[in-house]
C-alpha cells in the first residue's frame, strides 16, 4: 500500500534553490504526497516562485499549507510546519535540496516498511560534482560516536514521532544530530535503510557546509556528553586521532594493530553502555 508522504520545505531568501526544490516535488509521477512550505518572510522573490507554481492545479492540490512570515531560523521554521503534516511519514526537504528524479516517490513506495525512521541514499551536489552517498545500513550506538549522523533530506520519519518530537533549538548547527540521537539513544526508535537513491543534498549552501567548523566540533562534543560518561568521550577523542593517523598513512603494522585494538575497546564500551 502506498504511503502518504508529508514533505516539509523551509526557505529564506533562496529563490533559485526554492524553485529547484519545488519543481522536483511537482514533477513526481507518484502523487501520494502533500507539500508544506514555510517561508521566513523572504524579500528576494521567493514568494513569487511559490505563487507561480501554485497556478499549476496538479501541483497546487498537493500543497496543504504554506506561509511567508518571519521566524527564528531553520529549526523553528521546520517546527512551524510539523503541526500541519497529515501523512504517514514526514520528509524534511529544505530549499536548495531536491528529489533526485521524478520517480523518487515511486522508489519509496516500491517497499513495504513500518519502522520509525527509514533512510535512503542521496547525492551530495556542489559546484562541478555530484557524489553518491549512502546512509548507515544498520543503526547501532557506535554510529553516533564515530560518524556525524543521518542526512534528513533522505530520511522518512513517522509523522506520529515527528509531531511528538519536534526539532530541538539548543544549538546553532547540530540540532539535527541532537534530534536523531535522542530518537535512537533515548527513545529506542526502530530503523531501516533501503538501498534506493531519492534526493540531492546541496553541499554548498547547507548549514553544515557554511558553518564554523570549530563550533561544529564543540557542539558535537557537547552532544556526546549528553549521552555518554566523560571518560568514554575522552577515549573516543583518542580513537578519532588514531583513526585519522591510520587513514593518512597506511604504512606501519604497529599503527594498524593499535587502531584495531582501540576499535575493539570502543566496541566493548559501547556494548557495556547499551546493556546498562
Amino acid at each position: 500500500m502506498s504511503i502518504l508522504l508529508s514533505i516539509v520545505t523551509i526557505n529564506y531568501n533562496n529563490k533559485a534553490g526554492l524553485q529547484k526544490t519545488l519543481q522536483s516535488v511537482a514533477a513526481q509521477t507518484d502523487g501520494n504526497y502533500e507539500h508544506i512550505i514555510i517561508d521566513g518572510g523572504s524579500t528576494d522573490g521567493s514568494v513569487d516562485v511559490i505563487r507561480e507554481l501554485l497556478e499549476d492545479e496538479n501541483y497546487a492540490r498537493h500543497v496543504s499549507f504554506w506561509c511567508s512570515e518571519p521566524d527564528d531560523g531553520i529549526y523553528p521554521a521546520i517546527n512551524k510546519g510539523i503541526p500541519h503534516i497529515n501523512g504517514d511519514y514526514c520528509l524534511i526537504l529544505n530549499s536548495g535540496d531536491y528529489l533526485s528524479g521524478n520517480d523518487s516517490l515511486q522508489k519509496i513506495n516500491r517497499h513495504m516498511f513500518d519502522e520509525d525512521i527509514v533512510s535512503f541514499n542521496y547525492y551530495r551536489v556542489g559546484k562541478g560534482y555530484r557524489r553518491f552517498t549512502t546512509q548507515a545500513k544498520k543503526m547501532t550506538p557506535a554510529f553516533w560516536y564515530l560518524y556525524d549522523g543521518l542526512n534528513h533530506q533522505s530520511c522518512l520519519i513517522k509523522s506520529s514521532i515527528q509531531k511528538t518530537h519536534p526539532y530541538p533549538t539548543d544549538y546553532k548547527i547540530r540540532n539535527d544530530s541532537y534530534f536523531f540521537m535522542q530518537l535512537f539513544l533515548k527513545y529506542n526508535c526502530t530503523y531501516r535503510h533501503i538501498d534506493e537513491t531519492i534526493s540531492c543534498y546541496n553541499d554548498q549552501n547547507g548549514v553544515s557546509a557554511v558553518a564554523d567548523k570549530k563550533l561544529m566540533e564543540t557542539e558535537r562534543s557537547e552532544l556526546l556528553k549528553r549521552f555518554t560518561p566523560p571518560q568514554f568521550v575522552d577515549d573516543l577523542k583518542d580513537y578519532a586521532t588514531l583513526y585519522i593517523a591510520v587513514n593518512r598513512r597506511y604504512k606501519g603494522v604497529k599503527k594498524i594493530i593499535s587502531f584495531l585494538e582501540m576499535l575493539h575497546t570502543v566496541r566493548e564500551k559501547l556494548h557495556h553502555i547499551t546493556k546498562t
